[in-house]
């Protein structure tokens, strides 16, 4: 809207300091303004095409820099709906397959890699997380590649390309929009 502070709107209702200061912290971290919090960068103009949580158009923008072709979408669409699975229906297809990671195992069900049926599985839950899978990958595909990619990107996409592990290739676009939320188990 023109504004570089949003201090600066005259708010019917201004949000808490601390909550404005630490959205303009995500936005930093998501490579969205410059450090001072007060321009959109080229990531940031082309994440704000997307109508979704910055977070995860940040991981649809890093998935099409890397021309990963779906992944970023089925783990948006995954993030922003409704659990098709339900908490005994993860372990127990988790252990049957062999999948260590519960989103590999959704992603895995969304592909059609394991079969999506069975007790605990929500198909019409399903149904609606592809679609929005779907949608998701025709917006970001329609975002111009010169607002999407730049030469950082490219060095990335070879690495990216280079991976063979279905986890860590989902853990890297995960990892583009909330790399603040990582954390180590002991």
């Amino acid at each position: 809207w023109g504004w570089s502070d949003p201090a600066a709107v005259a708010w019917i209702d201004p949000p808490p300091a601390e909550r404005l200061a630490a959205a303009l912290e995500t936005l930093r971290q998501l490579g969205a303004v410059d450090q001072d919090g007060e321009l959109l960068t080229p990531l940031g103009r082309a994440i704000a095409k997307l109508p979704v949580h910055p977070r995860l158009g940040r991981v649809l923008i890093e998935d099409r820099r890397l021309r990963s072709e779906r992944e970023g979408a089925l783990v948006a669409a995954l993030i922003s709906e409704r659990d098709f699975l339900a908490d005994d229906a993860t372990r127990a297809l988790a252990n049957r397959h062999g999948v260590k990671s519960d989103i590999l195992l959704r992603v895995d069900l969304l592909r059609g890699d394991l079969p999506a049926h069975g007790p605990g599985v929500d198909l019409v839950a399903l149904s609606r997380v592809r679609q929005v899978a779907d949608q998701l990958e025709r917006l970001v595909t329609n975002i111009p590649a010169r607002d999407a990619i730049d030469a950082e990107s490219e060095a990335r996409t070879a690495v990216f390309a280079a991976m063979e592990d279905d986890e860590a290739r989902l853990a890297y676009l995960l990892l583009s929009g909330f790399s603040d939320r990582l954390c180590r188990r002991s």
